[in-house]
């Protein structure tokens, strides 16, 4: 069983990173990342996620 992950942080490096440890466990996928909420919020409601993995002091924490 795989369990998709959507990640939000605003640092692309941090994202980038997190993305590639988290892709090299086994059942895990990374099923998509973004930047901010207003972006996550228009994304996330087209993916099947089950976990949320979101920045917590974020810049333009607008959603």
């Amino acid at each position: 069983m795989t369990i998709p992950i959507f990640l939000i942080d605003e640092h692309r490096p941090t994202r980038e990173i997190l993305a590639r440890r988290l892709a090299s466990m086994p059942g895990l996928d990374v099923v998509s990342s973004t930047s901010d909420g207003e972006s996550a919020i228009r994304e996330i409601a087209g993916l099947s996620s089950d976990v949320v993995l979101i920045e917590t002091k974020m810049k333009r924490s607008d959603a």
